[in-house]
C-alpha cells in the first residue's frame, strides 16, 4: 500500500474558525484552491515560496484547509504525472482539494510560471469547513472565493475519466515528485484514514453558508 504524506493529512484535517477565514481573505492576498500536485505541502512550498528552510513546511501547513469545487471534473494529463481542472460538470460532480490562504502576489507569479501556459488563472466559489464559534464548536461548510488554474489546452491532450481517473497515490511515487518535495514530507509509517469534512461537519441538506456574509 503506498502512503501518502503526513503532512498531507496535517493539511486535510486544519480547520478554520469563520472569524479565521475572514481575517485570511483580505486585499492585500488571495486564497488559492489545489487539486493536483501542489496539495502535498512538501512540494507546494518549494514551488510557491521565495526560499525553504526547515520550519516552512509546518507553518505553510497552517495556511492549508480542505475544500471541494462542483461543477468541475479532474482529469489526467496525457504523457505526464500530473491533472487538469476542467470547467464542465453538474452539482453532482466535485472535485476535492485543498485551500491555500495568504497568497501574495508574488506567489502568484510563482505558481503561474509553474503552471506553464497550459492552464488559465481563475477566480471559482469553493466550499470549506469550518467552526462557527472561536470555541471550536459549531461546525459548518462555508463558501469562499478562491484562485484556481482550469485547463487552457487541446481537450485531446487529457484522458478521458472513463479510461482512467489522476490518483495522488500514483503521484507521490513519480520522479517529478520525489525531485520537487525532497525530504520535507514525512510519510506515514501505517495506513492513515482521510477526514470525510462534508460528512462530518455540517448536518445532511445544509446549505453551505457564505464566509464574508453569515448572519
Amino acid at each position: 500500500m503506498t502512503h501518502l504524506p503526513a503532512s498531507y493529512f496535517q493539511a486535510k484535517r486544519n480547520i478554520f474558525t469563520l472569524d479565521q477565514i475572514e481575517q485570511a481573505t483580505d486585499d492585500n492576498t488571495k486564497a488559492l484552491f489545489v487539486y493536483g500536485s501542489l496539495m502535498f505541502p512538501g512540494l507546494a512550498v518549494r514551488r510557491i515560496m521565495d526560499t525553504v528552510a526547515d520550519e516552512d513546511e509546518h507553518n505553510f501547513i497552517r495556511r492549508m484547509t480542505p475544500a471541494f469545487i462542483t461543477h468541475h471534473t479532474r482529469l489526467a494529463v496525457k504523457d505526464t504525472p500530473f491533472c487538469a481542472l476542467v470547467d464542465q460538470g453538474t452539482a453532482d460532480d466535485k472535485v476535492e482539494g485543498l485551500v491555500i490562504f495568504g497568497i501574495t502576489a508574488e506567489e502568484i507569479g510563482r505558481i503561474d510560471r509553474y503552471e506553464g501556459g497550459m492552464y488559465s488563472r481563475e477566480e471559482v466559489d469553493v466550499v470549506i469547513p469550518a467552526y462557527e464559534r472561536p470555541d471550536l464548536t459549531g461546525h459548518m461548510l462555508v463558501e469562499c472565493k478562491a484562485w484556481t488554474y482550469i485547463w487552457a489546452g487541446w481537450g485531446d491532450q487529457l484522458v478521458p475519466a472513463s479510461e482512467a481517473e489522476w490518483r495522488r497515490e500514483d503521484f507521490i511515487l513519480t520522479p517529478e515528485y520525489r525531485a520537487l518535495a525532497d525530504d520535507l514530507d514525512r510519510f506515514d509509517e501505517s495506513p492513515d484514514e482521510e477526514p470525510d469534512f462534508e460528512t462530518s461537519t455540517t448536518p445532511p441538506g445544509s446549505p453551505p453558508t457564505s464566509a464574508r456574509h453569515r448572519h
